[in-house]
């Protein structure tokens, strides 16, 4: 006999007549009847995955991952691979695989005995669970990405392109007697003293570039200018006086260690 819905109460005759009665057993018997009653009808508010006598894993909904967030459900032979410390070389999973990248700070124990970067003359050896990484000619300078060219990137300068690039002003105001050593990045010093100085001392840059250029310019009269070189330098031209509102200029070769005047 096919199934059939439960039909609207007899509102229409007194409670407790045998209408009614009739009515509440065929009540009963439709919601004690697996599957008779639709789930789009019940309010599931304030309920729980708990409720649900049967609820299996593999039956859940969104078990695969795939975007910014998500999880991805392994099956018991990926996790078993997984625990056992493998991980993936571009080709999906692969059992005997040795793990090779770690989080920075971690060290485990591997059998690795060599690896080589093909191409980039990069080798790496172990020795017991330690592995060194050797880089023929690493120096600075053969390294690829040198030369910045884009919006955020950095640019890697020559001594002489320092050295343009410092144009460092440097100010003093000292009083008769003073010594003054040039910085290194300094390329003006200004020397602006509050009338005649009679004595002062100023002695060149220690660790200057090849190509250096530094100017002395004094707004008041040194009578009598000591100008001396840095420790093992030699300096061609140096200053005995300078008049007020003058000064000059050196440049610095670093295969003599010698500086010269040039104005």
């Amino acid at each position: 006999m096919a199934s059939v819905g439960l039909p609207p109460p007899p509102i229409n005759d007194a409670p407790g007549s045998f209408t009614w009665l009739e009515w509440y057993r065929q009540l009963r018997s439709y919601v004690s009847t697996s599957g008779s009653v639709p789930w789009y009808i019940i309010n599931f508010a304030g309920s729980n995955i708990t409720d649900i006598a049967t609820r299996e894993h593999n039956s859940l909904q969104g078990l695969q991952g795939g975007t910014s967030g998500e999880m991805y459900h392994l099956t018991s032979a990926q996790q078993a691979w997984v625990a056992a410390g493998n991980t993936s070389h571009g080709g999906g999973w692969q059992a005997g695989k040795n793990r090779a990248i770690l989080d920075e700070g971690v060290s485990i124990a591997t059998d690795f005995t060599s690896m080589n970067f093909v191409g980039a003359g990069v080798t790496a050896t172990a020795a017991g669970t330690a592995i060194t990484v050797t880089i023929p000619d690493g120096t600075h300078n053969n390294l690829s990405g040198l030369q910045g060219g884009t919006s955020s990137e950095y640019y890697h300068l020559t001594a002489n392109e320092t050295r343009n690039a410092r144009n460092t002003i440097e100010y003093v105001t000292p009083s008769t007697g003073f010594s003054q050593t040039i910085a290194n990045t300094t390329t003006f010093l200004v020397i602006e003293p509050s009338g005649t100085l009679a004595t002062g001392t100023v002695t060149m840059p220690a660790s200057p570039v090849d190509g250096q250029l530094v100017r002395i310019l004094t707004t008041q009269t040194i009578t009598a200018l000591t100008h001396s070189p840095n420790t093992g330098q030699t300096l061609k031209g140096a200053l005995t006086t300078l008049v007020i509102n003058t000064g000059a200029s050196w440049l610095y070769k670093t295969s003599t260690t010698t500086w010269y005047k040039v104005s």
